[in-house]
């Protein structure tokens, strides 16, 4: 397991790398929040388990083009400070997810 300081390098290689794509204009402020709100909950908090592994298995494509647009609004909606919401997004990005697998 990472020490602190190893976690501390890690977060600020990831937060730096997300604001090069910000500033650089390969994403957009939603994704921004998104992602930045993800590094902490993941590195700080070291939380969110679920939804790291509901992204590992999910794989945007072609011919799920609907449901991945979906899939991507639920995501850069997604309240980290609000139980009830997170819990119900989760549900929703489980059911998106394996509607995907299945097509």
């Amino acid at each position: 397991m990472p020490g602190e300081q190893e976690w501390k390098k890690l977060y600020d290689d990831t937060a730096t790398v997300i604001m090069d794509l910000f500033m650089t204009g390969r994403i957009e402020l939603e994704e921004l929040n998104f992602l930045l709100n993800l590094l902490e909950a993941v590195i700080i908090k070291q939380q969110q388990r679920e939804l790291i592994d509901l992204l590992k298995n999910w794989q945007p494509a072609a011919e799920h083009e609907e449901i991945d647009t979906i899939i991507k609004a639920t995501l850069l909606a997604m309240d980290f400070k609000d139980q009830d919401d997170w819990e119900h997004n989760l549900a929703l990005l489980r059911e998106l997810i394996s509607l995907g697998e299945l097509s």
